[in-house]
């Protein structure tokens, strides 16, 4: 059993240096975003700790995949695996445990902890997964099958919009919709296979506008009932809601660019870096769109017909 969580801190090793990270900078990187995320969180709304404790279940809940348990029952035996399992849940659930803790929110911490206890505990049965109908063409297949992984953050953030309403604060409302905007960027992450830019029959340039055109028109949809609500009860806000929407549109597609300049590979920390600062000093954004693109040309120009 030992052997199998050293496995699992190798792997998240391997994949932190694949993207450019050290391992111990890449994990303290990820707590410091999970803090100041849960923090952020807390300061905007009331119902921060059932959030919180949704978010803890639904990702314990992720590990009771029925092909992943057979296996492990298979390696490990009956009642190892039971142990195996609730150490997973447990291990899983501590940051969420801490952060409520921290808000002084005990109950639903002692909540967390016994739901995802008994998660490990629970036989999961085989179930037939339905379909998902999405409102996006296959091709790409960012968004369609982003969405279909990505349905449940996505309707947090239309539950966080309309909560916002509720209480008339413009800027959970706001805060919302860049969610969204993150949830979209998040679709482009994984290096996609060479196969799927060979098949585009197009000059660089048109292959990556397609693809920054086609991630605006449906990262729209997803955000469409947010704007209406914004449009509609906070119209003296418009200025406001422009601009931050264009800064959107303008992350999104600097992210793709980043993206394809690092292709076939996925997304390295130089590039990370450079995108991070450009969201906090924009201005740098006249230096690195340009420097993206060529990039992202350079390369993807080796795999286009």
């Amino acid at each position: 059993m030992k052997a199998y969580f050293q496995l699992h801190v190798k792997m998240m090793s391997r994949k932190l240096l694949e993207i450019g990270f050290k391992p111990a900078f890449g994990f303290i990187l990820l707590l410091v975003c999970f803090i100041a995320f849960s923090w952020f969180l807390f300061r905007q709304t009331n119902y921060a700790h059932i959030l919180v404790a949704l978010a803890a279940v639904f990702y314990a809940g992720k590990l009771s995949n029925t092909k992943r348990n057979d296996l492990l029952k298979l390696s490990f035996g009956d009642s190892a695996f039971r142990q195996l399992r609730l150490i997973e849940n447990l291990v899983l659930t501590v940051p969420f445990t801490v952060i409520l803790i921290a808000h002084q929110e005990f109950i639903f911490a002692l909540i967390i902890i016994l739901i995802n206890s008994l998660q490990a505990f629970t036989n999961a049965k085989k179930q037939v997964q339905p379909v998902i109908p999405t409102p996006f063409g296959k091709r790409p297949f960012e968004f369609p099958s982003g969405f279909r992984s990505s349905i449940i953050p996505i309707l947090l953030s239309l539950t966080i919009a309309i909560y916002a309403l509720t209480i008339n604060n413009f800027n959970l409302i706001i805060f919302s919709m860049l969610l969204v905007f993150a949830i979209a960027i998040s679709f482009y992450l994984k290096a996609e296979n060479e196969f799927f830019v060979w098949i585009f029959n197009k000059s660089p340039l048109k292959f990556l506008l397609y693809k920054i055109l086609v991630a605006w028109m449906y990262v729209s949809l997803l955000l469409a009932p947010i704007l209406i609500l914004l449009f509609f009860y906070y119209l003296n806000e418009f200025q406001y809601i422009l601009i931050f929407l264009a800064f959107g549109y303008i992350y999104l597609a600097t992210t793709i660019l980043a993206i394809y300049a690092c292709f076939p590979f996925e997304l390295n920390v130089e590039n990370t870096i450079l995108i991070g600062a450009s969201i906090f000093f924009p201005p740098i954004l006249i230096i690195t769109i340009p420097f993206f693109y060529f990039g992202a040309k350079n390369r993807v120009i080796h795999y286009l017909p």
